[in-house]
């Protein structure tokens, strides 16, 4: 498949009783996670999982200029 990453599962997480989860170690060096990173957390259905807040806003930001260039074709063939 094109742009597919391969699929891994880095291990387990137990929430604690303040809610806190531990990133496995695996997974925070593979993403460059940081103490005092931010992460947007997100959830689909049942599912949920992070990213980082720097990648979400280079996400949103690519993600706008492709729904400009929508609206403006859509503008122009009106």
């Amino acid at each position: 498949m094109r742009g597919a990453q391969k699929q891994k599962i880095f291990g387990t997480v137990t929430v604690g009783e303040r809610g806190q989860i531990v990133i496995p170690a695996e997974l925070r060096k593979k993403f460059k996670v940081k103490p005092g990173d931010r992460l947007v957390a997100f959830a689909k259905h049942r599912m949920f999982g992070f990213i980082q807040v720097e990648e979400f806003n280079r996400f949103v930001t690519e993600l706008s200029k492709v729904a400009m260039k929508f609206r403006r074709r859509r503008a122009r063939a009106k």
